[in-house]
């Protein structure tokens, strides 16, 4: 069952790996437009291809955070990433993240054996996410990220509107008894 992530020497080497129709690092190459899921027997060669070029940890997307990408539901996201978490977590030489904002795909995510959650809207509900990987051996990265375009561009101080949002996840951190060694 894949490598922990704790037990993963840091700085290390992140694989990123897209099931999405509309990736933006990949254009697609390893979405199945026929069942909305993943090209298994391509995710594998790549998963391995990974490994080969000194991964320790593959980031699994289901839903495209490119600007203009529209928003699925977390059963279609599941659909998408879940076989793929399967071929992953087999993999004992790699650490298995899955990258997503929605809290039950986290929650069936850390089920089947990912070991961190990489949340890009980590800002907007740190609490709902941590209380779900708190229960399991996992860490969680937080990205901060603005409800719109617009609103970010708007703040006359954006560092320090970051900076302000960090400092309010770590006092819910510490609220929550989630440790900060785990973000």
């Amino acid at each position: 069952m894949g490598k922990n992530f704790r037990d993963v020497p840091l700085p290390c080497l992140m694989g990123i790996l897209n099931i999405t129709p509309d990736s933006f690092s990949d254009g697609g190459k390893y979405f199945d437009a026929a069942s909305n899921g993943a090209k298994t027997d391509a995710v594998r060669q790549y998963l391995s291809q990974l490994t080969a070029n000194g991964a320790s940890i593959v980031d699994i997307g289901g839903e495209s955070t490119s600007p203009h990408a529209a928003e699925i539901d977390h059963r279609t996201e599941w659909r998408r990433i879940g076989e793929v978490l399967d071929v992953a977590v087999a993999m004992e030489e790699i650490s298995v993240s899955v990258d997503t904002h929605r809290v039950e795909t986290a929650r069936l995510a850390l089920m089947g054996g990912a070991n961190v959650i990489n949340d890009v809207r980590g800002t907007w509900h740190f609490r709902e996410m941590a209380e779900v990987v708190k229960n399991f051996d996992a860490h969680l990265i937080v990205t901060h990220n603005s409800r719109s375009d617009d609103s970010f561009a708007a703040i006359e101080d954006p560092v320090g509107e970051i900076i302000a949002a960090f400092d309010a996840i770590l006092r819910i951190a510490e609220d929550i008894d989630f440790g900060c060694d785990r973000i």
